[in-house]
């Protein structure tokens, strides 16, 4: 046997030390809750050739708990589908349920996954952006990134978070950027190759479009981790839950490469489920319906809406057909109208130049059960998204030119309007005994051929010491919690269809606000459902006192 010299000894014992220390074991895999394989990222890095040379007897593991255990074979299969190019594979994740289901951490790791599994992308250098609401909010994701993986997986050999740039570097190059989107601006990019939005509902619509807009279109993958929102600014969510779960015409999924994935708080083996429980029981007492959406993950109405009931899927839809038009009936019985006036249509309207001057079309149909249906079917308001701000003329202006397309007239409609138009006005909100009765709304609106009438309108004689009784004509707005209630009543029975015409109608329903405090509507959005409610509380007090319709006890 040949005899090595002790330099030769020397040079290979340093070859060795050197291709080790130029070696980094980079290798994470995810296994099941009993420690089934489900998916691996990473390999042994070469820090001289910048690729991957291998992969280590043992890996670092990351051990899913239950309620994770779906979403990570769906995160397997979405790699296996990058890696082959499929054209349809999934481009958006929405992982919603209730609180403590292991959602944030599971967004985290699918980050980490993607940065160790490709250090360079289909866009170059692999960037991945884990997007928070504020950066006070970023404790968290910081957390479950110490958790996940070791400090000498980094470029630095310790975990550091590049304050000055805002970013992880991984040994392999691989960048992880936490932002904020409290500035949605600084959200448009490109190359990202993935994003993971955490407490998504607490996002506002613009920034979420611009960081999904960063990748979406190109390839990458986007992860939204969420609770079911529970104020307006999620309505966007609820926009995308409604989406992500509808089918077109054909039975086809509107939104195919998009998926809603639950996760369960019930199947997570690591949290206390005996406190999980405790805390939804004490929810359900302090607010139900928050409870719904945290401890029970539903999609609930949004709490701070004024028109809760209200159901995009259920009152947004054409007009049935077949059903009997009993508008003229409805008419007749809220006793607004003389005997014999049997006017067909039904209108409302409300004044309020900023934002809106507004005002619809309905008519009152029964259904085959003989039930009173409302549909509103036509609506003219100002578009403020451009920056228009009508008067009342201007507003029966352009009801003017509508009605020639529909081919009716003001008689043809029983106009109930808001009340408080009949003694002032919106241009220059007079009002009171030194203002000019001209200005008022009613007296405009009446000046287009219009007959306005009061939600609420009734005659008392007036005792007169010195004469004869007097009758006056007494006209009112019903308590602003009263008619809300009816509106609401209305929408939970589905006895309100807004046809697709009437979209700004829609869309005011939806998002409508309502004071936390004085319960009234406040916003943009609650003037045009203003305009509903004054027509639709008359028939339907109408209807009621004329035991047309039953109120439940």
């Amino acid at each position: 046997m040949p005899t090595v010299s002790v330099q030769r000894k020397i040079r290979n014992l340093a070859a060795s030390v050197k291709s080790t220390a130029s070696r980094i074991d980079l290798t994470l895999d995810v296994v099941a809750p009993k420690g089934e394989f489900i998916l691996t990222a990473g390999g042994t890095w070469s820090t001289e050739r910048l690729e991957y040379v291998g992969r280590p007897d043992v890996a670092h593991r990351v051990r899913l708990v239950s309620s994770q255990l779906k979403a990570g074979v769906q995160l397997a299969q979405w790699f296996r589908d990058y890696e082959r190019d499929d054209p349809d594979r999934q481009a958006l994740e929405e992982y919603v349920d209730n609180r403590r289901g292991g959602k944030t951490f599971f967004s985290v790791l699918a980050v980490l996954l993607f940065a160790l599994r490709y250090p360079s992308c289909h866009l170059g250098r692999t960037i991945c952006w884990i997007v928070v609401p504020t950066y006070p909010q970023q404790r968290e994701i910081h957390e479950c990134i110490t958790h996940i993986i070791p400090a000498a997986w980094f470029s630095d050999r310790r975990i550091v978070y590049h304050k000055s740039d805002k970013y992880y570097e991984l040994a392999n190059g691989a960048q992880i950027w936490i932002k904020s989107a409290d500035r949605p601006q600084s959200l448009k990019a490109g190359g990202v190759a993935a994003i993971a939005i955490n407490e998504a509902q607490q996002i506002e619509a613009r920034a979420a479009l611009n960081a999904m807009g960063a990748n979406i279109d190109s390839g990458g993958i986007c992860w939204l981790a969420l609770n079911p929102p529970d104020s307006t600014k999620g309505l966007w969510l609820e926009n995308l839950h409604d989406a992500i779960n509808a089918v077109d015409d054909k039975g086809r999924p509107v939104l195919p490469w998009a998926r809603e994935t639950r996760f369960p708080s019930e199947l997570n083996e690591v949290i206390n489920q005996q406190a999980r429980t405790r805390f939804g029981k004490l929810a359900a007492v302090i607010d139900p319906k928050q409870h719904q959406r945290d401890s029970l993950g539903l999609w609930v109405s949004i709490k701070d809406r004024a028109y809760p009931f209200y159901d995009r899927a259920k009152h947004y839809r054409p007009a049935p057909s077949g059903w009997r038009d009993f508008t003229i009936e409805a008419n007749n019985l809220t006793g607004l109208l003389n005997k014999g006036d049997n006017r067909t249509r039904g209108a409302g309207m409300d004044f309020q130049r900023r934002p809106w001057c507004a005002f619809i079309t309905a008519r009152c149909l029964l259904s085959p059960a003989g039930v009173p249906v409302y549909v509103i079917d036509q609506e003219v308001c100002n578009d403020i998204a451009v920056g228009q701000y009508w008067t009342e003329d201007m507003l029966c202006l352009k009801v003017r030119e509508e009605q020639k397309k529909w081919q009716t007239k003001p008689r043809d409609y029983l106009l109930v309007a808001d009340m408080t138009g009949h003694h002032q006005g919106s241009t220059q909100n007079q009002r009171g005994q030194q203002a000019d009765p001209a200005t008022f709304s009613w007296a405009i609106v009446e000046q287009y051929g219009w007959d306005p009438h009061a939600p609420i309108e009734y005659d008392e004689f007036d005792k007169n010491k010195k004469g004869p009784a007097e009758i006056s004509h007494h006209r009112a707005n019903p308590p602003v919690a009263v008619r809300l209630n009816v509106i609401n009543e209305l929408l939970k029975e589905e006895r309100i269809i807004i046809l697709p015409e009437c979209k700004t109608v829609a869309e005011s329903f939806r998002q409508c606000e309502v004071n936390q405090f004085s319960r009234k509507p406040k916003g943009d959005w609650s003037h045009l459902t203003d305009a509903v409610g004054y027509l639709l509380y008359a028939w339907e007090t109408g209807l009621r006192e004329n035991g047309i319709v039953k109120v439940a006890a």
